[in-house]
């Protein structure tokens, strides 16, 4: 399979499914404190991945030949019926309803078959997904914790990013907290009940 082909079936598979990586922090790594001016961050492209990662296009193939085979055994019932249905006419009116009741049975097990076959090849595309996705994130997080990365962002066409590895010394998330609790207005103490007497008029 050629490679632009290879990667067409590929993006195909993972359209659905392999939107932004979620972010990982590195966890009981020990990334040195740095300065704003000495940050180390990568960029991954992650169809470039997916185009030249070897063990997923070798699944691919082995997927895409599983789906034309089915594709084709699919056509061959789908012929086989047709036929059966156009020599209907040809049959004595004595069996004829007999053989329409055959044919809806064989009908109806036709469109059992279809949606069987199209639900195991949805199965193994989501657990293909899986895997890959699986995979890429673990090859990310090594790299970052054993070569000391900071950030590792994932590269958008458009021009936008998004994070999928950060350390864990650059996670200011308890800093927020902090600063949101520390900066909130105490609530306000509830005012005195006025004695009862108070609120009598004088009549």
């Amino acid at each position: 399979m050629k490679t632009v082909t290879k990667f067409a079936v590929v993006a195909s598979i993972f359209a659905l499914g392999f939107c932004a990586l979620p972010a990982r922090a590195a966890e009981g790594t020990a990334v040195p404190t740095s300065s704003s001016t000495d940050y180390k961050i990568g960029v991954v492209d992650i169809d470039e991945i997916l185009k030249q990662y070897g063990k997923l296009n070798t699944q691919v193939e082995a997927l895409g030949a599983e789906k034309d085979k089915m594709q084709k055994e699919i056509d061959a019932k789908g012929e086989a019926l047709k036929k059966e249905q156009d020599a209907l006419a040809s049959v004595p009116e004595a069996e004829r309803e007999a053989r329409l009741d055959e044919i809806k049975r064989k009908g109806r097990d036709f469109t059992a078959d279809f949606q069987r076959m199209q639900g195991e090849l949805e199965d193994k595309r989501i657990k293909l997904l899986a895997r890959t996705r699986q995979d890429v994130i673990n090859t990310i997080q090594q790299i970052g914790s054993d070569e000391k990365f900071h950030l590792i962002l994932q590269g958008d066409p458009n021009g936008r990013s998004a994070v999928i590895y950060f350390a864990t010394p650059i996670n200011i998330t308890s800093r927020v907290i902090e600063k949101l609790n520390g900066s909130a207005p105490a609530a306000a103490a509830p005012a005195a009940a006025a004695p009862a007497a108070a609120n009598k008029r004088e009549r």
